[in-house]
């Protein structure tokens, strides 16, 4: 049995509400470029697990001195 596509019930769109409202004049004076944002941080691989890891390799080696 062959399959029928979307294409079988056409797509209606709701009317739109006509507004009365008119459109905006654009500005008189070019908008100021906006600043690219910061560039994210990468985070760092050793983070806080290298740091604990690295405390208790100094504490071990601490106390079998």
């Amino acid at each position: 049995m062959p399959r029928r596509g979307r294409t079988s019930s056409p797509m209606r769109s709701a009317p739109r509400p006509a507004s009365n409202v008119p459109a905006r004049a654009p500005p008189s004076q070019p908008a100021p470029m906006a600043q690219p944002p910061p560039p994210m941080a990468a985070p760092q691989q050793p983070g806080m697990f290298a740091q604990m890891a690295t405390t208790a390799a100094g504490v071990a080696v601490g106390s079998a001195v």
